[in-house]
């Protein structure tokens, strides 16, 4: 039992012995710290000890030949904002002596610099509560010099919590800062830490500037809203307590500064400047709710920050906000984020998460490197910018079913990835999106690509497995896009199938199956030619987008959900359906146009329905849109005369198909055209459509049976198909005027659901369109037609010529056509009245009696024409010849010129200056060409088309003479 007790007392004595050597005397004495700091422990180096004289500590490793350190330890327990002060002296030898400083751990300095006088030194610190632990170490390696003493000397250590540290001022009034402050430092420079409150001016802001040495600023009660721009650019601030009824941070507030450990920003905040934290070393930031605007690179190149929390009202993360936060790990919040512009994270290299942002754009850059990003949520994403996540190594699937566009690089090098979804709406994958993601395994792509680019998912790596296609039509490729196509297995629409197989690239997929995915919505952006024995399946909804054309042949029924076509004045962008089946239905029908909208009133949009359409029923798509829409009233043509004719369509009524109606908008935009439900399928009709004509009797000739009509079908359409010869008056959208065409003597192809004017021959009743004419675009198969022409150019002595007028950029023209079995009175069955347009483009017609022609036939026998014009302002104005088969000639009042012909004119009409003159032919037709194609087709004796042979006459068919 002795034994016992004498066994515990030791041990006890032991450990109060240990304790007491816990602390170094002679170290702890040069150690002072603030009231609220407590040193647990001060220990020299064991093996190497320090040495104690004249208040320094000094190490004395220095002259030893072997690499080692040695090291002052001190412990001290502390909580929140906490400065380190010393002084010291380093005789090193460069780049074998190196001082370092730790803090827990944390190496703060690494150093061989020399420091022969001695200098101070102060570190700050943002602490948690509890013990911390502050060592000194001389690390030297091995080689001594007779140069230096290769020492390294500390004292003076003071330990200080920034709180016991400030100087309070309370500003009687504004302006008052400098005179106060220096009743507490000698020179305003001297001035460390400051609790100031009361009301400032730009005075004390001024005095702020000029604090140079100010460490920490609390402004917790200082009466202010705004710090202004680089107001603290010129101190050397580590911490700030902000003022709680603080609105605004000026721009570069702390620019390039030494802020440290968690940033608190007041509730109340509303906007932060750009650049206003960049580069300094804050740990932790939450962005308060009342915060609705924060500028670009705000928190760029805070090395220290680890943790960000961003408010729900936020719709942006703006360019650069944490670029180069190599230390940034997580982003909180931010649940309404819809845009990550420009390098929002670029290099954020330790980033892993941001899952509570669901961003709508990612523009490029944004998360350029981030090398541990495994969480993101695309669920709501539409574009990603270029190499907006280069080189992600740690993302393992990315669902980009909602994405309409992705740009070049974008997930370049992301080597983790293993597989990729798309959904509808996106049209194009472009170069290099995942180039070289070496662990991708499956691509599923949707049904409007259209276009895989350069290398989009090259790897050489081979991993892919699977490629999921839902487009109708084989998208364009450029070069290389997968590295092997043998190697993967291909799935495709059963009805697309062979297309993919004929196709010059898909056919390299050796492995083709039938995609068990079908879609609800196909959207068609190339050409897609339906077998008779080939349908898409499932009714799906379906869009014809730019530039696609959908024919569909045989009758076996083709069904969809709803059907929506794009149609715009650009043949590049609208899109073409020609049905060749009887039985091609919908839930739904509409027409998407697209219309420009310009200052005047030239980009009236002239549109004839496919089907009936409520005015009511007629809507924008953007917001912001207003649509006007008008009809002709042929009615009031005939009685009142060619002015004032168009007319609003009132917004209970209903825009017949087979009918012109011109539109015009305020903005550029989209517009929905919605059938009604009675006629919704007509927009699918294979047969001939014939448009019925109203006469609209009138005194003039000018003003008679004029009707606005147009393509019924919905691609375009060759006239010379219509079973109609006369000529045909199209607005001309973008010279802004009004072209007469005829089948006879143009080649010329109707937009899809274009409108146009005609007048009424007298023995016509409608004008009737073959669907022999419909065609995906507007080239003319000359091969087809040229035997027909050639035959019948030699049936008869026709000779025409076409006169131009141009003023700039814009032309007119006008036609003659000299046949000797014509009469020179007005006959709507060849002749054209010119439908004049106000809208800035010159006016050139020719003059018969009272009437103003765009098109003139006759025999003028008197071997001349005169000319008119409107000229819309006082103007050069050039006169020449596009298309001669007369060989006419020029007079300016009586005198023959030499065109092209330029001239000058005042505004106005002018009727009586001109004139064409040439020699008239005598001869009709007196042969007929055998070699001529059989086509049914029925002329008149002077060359007309004309549909029938109900008027007495003589008329050619199939070569043949028929006279009535």
């Amino acid at each position: 039992m002795k034994k016992r007790i004498f066994m515990l007392a030791v041990l006890i004595l032991s450990g109060l012995q240990f304790a007491v050597a816990a602390i170094d005397e002679q170290l702890r004495a040069l150690i002072t710290t603030s009231d609220d700091i407590e040193v647990t422990e001060v220990t020299n180096d064991e093996a190497h000890p320090w040495t104690v004289a004249d208040g320094m500590a000094s190490s004395t490793i220095g002259k030893l030949n072997r690499s080692l350190s040695s090291s002052i330890t001190i412990k001290f327990k502390a909580k929140g904002r906490t400065t380190i002060k010393y002084d010291f002296t380093f005789d090193s030898y460069p780049g074998v002596d190196y001082r370092r400083i730790s803090l827990d751990g944390v190496e703060v300095v690494n150093n061989y610099s020399a420091y022969k006088t001695q200098t101070t030194q102060t570190h700050f610190f943002y602490l948690d509560e509890g013990e911390h632990e502050f060592i000194f170490t001389h690390y030297h390696g091995y080689s001594t010099s007779t140069n230096y003493t290769q020492v390294l000397s500390v004292g003076n250590i003071c330990i200080k919590s920034v709180e016991s540290q400030y100087m309070t001022i309370n500003l009687s009034a504004p302006g008052t800062l400098g005179n106060e402050a220096l009743s507490h430092v000698n020179t305003l420079p001297d001035m460390h830490y400051l609790r100031l409150s009361g009301k400032m001016n730009a005075s004390d802001w001024n005095d702020i500037s000029k604090m140079t040495g100010l460490y920490a600023i609390d402004m917790t009660n200082v009466d202010i809203e705004t710090i202004p721009a680089s107001a603290f650019t010129n101190t050397s601030i580590r911490f700030v307590d902000l003022p709680t009824k603080l609105k605004t941070i000026g721009d570069n507030a702390f620019d390039n500064r030494y802020l440290t450990g968690s940033l608190v920003l007041p509730e109340g905040l509303d906007s932060i400047g750009k650049e206003a934290f960049q580069k300094n070393y804050i740990t932790e930031v939450t962005i308060p709710e009342s915060v609705r605007g924060i500028g670009q690179a705000a928190f760029y190149d805070n090395q220290s920050l680890q943790s960000a929390t961003l408010n729900n009202n936020m719709e942006t993360i703006v360019r650069s906000l944490f670029n180069n936060c190599k230390k940034l790990a997580v982003v909180h919040g931010g649940t309404n984020v819809k845009n990550i512009f420009y390098r929002a994270f670029y290099g954020c290299d330790s980033l892993r998460s941001i899952k509570d942002v669901v961003p709508v754009t990612i523009d490029r850059e944004a998360f350029y490197n981030c090398q541990k990003l495994d969480n993101i949520n695309f669920s709501r994403i539409k574009s990603i910018g270029y190499d907006s996540f280069y080189q992600c190594y740690s993302l393992k699937e990315a669902d980009l079913t909602t994405l309409t566009s992705i740009d070049n690089s974008s997930f370049i090098a992301c080597t983790g990835l293993k597989k990729v979804t798309f959904g509808n709406d996106i049209t194009t994958i472009k170069s290099n999106a995942f180039y070289l993601c070496h662990a991708l395994e499956e691509v599923v792509l949707g049904s409007s690509i259209n276009s895989l680019e350069t290398n989009c998912f090259y790897s050489d790596q081979n991993k892919l497995k699977r490629v999921y296609i839902t487009a109708p039509a084989p998208p364009a490729v450029g070069s290389t896009p997968f590295y092997s196509p043998t190697s993967v297995t291909l799935y495709v629409p059963e009805y697309a199938m062979v297309s993919y197989k004929l196709d010059n690239y898909w056919s390299q997929f050796t492995k083709v199956e039938p995609n068990p995915n079908q879609p609800d919505k196909v959207n068609l952006y190339k050409k897609l030619e339906l077998t008779s024995n080939a349908r898409i399946p499932n009714s799906p909804d379906i869009y014809l987008g730019s530039g696609s054309a959908l024919i569909v042949n045989g009758n076996n029924a083709q069904a969809f959900g709803n059907y929506k076509q794009r149609m715009d004045k650009d043949d590049t962008y609208t899109s073409s359906l020609i049905s060749r089946c009887n039985a091609m239905t919908s839930a739904a029908s509409t027409i998407e146009y697209y219309f420009d909208a310009t200052s005047g009133s030239g980009y009236w949009h002239y549109v004839c329905m496919p089907f009936d359409v409520k005015r009511s029923e007629i809507t924008p798509l953007n917001e912001g849109r207003a649509i006007a829409v008008r009809y002709y009233d042929s009615e009031s043509r005939a009685t009142n005369g060619a002015s004032g004719n168009w007319k609003d369509v009132p917004a209970d009524s209903v825009l017949h198909m087979g009918k012109g109606y011109i539109f015009r908008i305020n903005s550029s935009g989209y517009v929905e055209l919605p059938a009604t439900e009675e006629t919704h399928n007509a927009i699918f009709r294979s047969e001939a459509v014939s448009t019925p004509l109203v006469q609209y009797a009138a005194v003039e000739s000018a003003n008679a049976g004029w009707n606005f009509v147009g393509n019924p079908y919905p691609c375009y359409y060759d006239i010379y198909y219509m079973d109609f010869a006369a000529p045909i008056t199209v607005w001309n959208i973008n010279n802004r005027t009004y072209n007469a065409y005829s089948a006879a003597d143009d080649e010329f192809v109707l937009m899809p659901s274009q409108a146009f004017f005609v007048q009424k021959p007298e023995l016509v009743d409608a004008i009737t369109f073959q669907p022999a004419g419909r065609q995906i675009n507007k080239t003319i198969d000359h091969s087809a037609l040229a035997m027909r022409r050639a035959a019948r150019s030699k049936q008869v002595q026709r000779k025409l010529v076409d006169v131009a007028l141009t003023c700039a950029d814009r032309t007119d023209r006008t036609r003659v056509v000299v046949n000797a079995n014509a009469s020179d009175d007005f006959c709507a069955d060849n002749d054209a009245v010119k439908m004049m347009a106000y809208e800035g483009t010159p006016q050139i017609y020719t003059i018969a009696g009272a009437d103003q022609l765009a098109v003139n036939e006759g025999a003028h026998l008197g071997g001349s024409v005169a000319l008119g014009m409107y000229l819309p302002a006082d103007d050069a104005y050039t006169i020449a010849v596009d298309r001669d088969e007369l060989g006419v000639k020029l007079l300016d009042y009586g005198v023959e010129v030499e065109m092209p012909y330029t001239f000058s004119a005042a505004e106005g009409y002018m009727d009586d200056r001109f004139t064409l003159t040439f020699e008239a032919p005598t001869t009709g037709i007196n042969t007929v060409a055998t070699d001529a194609d059989a086509d049914n087709a029925i002329y008149t004796i002077d060359g007309r088309r004309v549909n029938s042979t109900a008027q007495k006459g003589i008329y050619i068919q199939n070569h043949k003479k028929i006279v009535k």
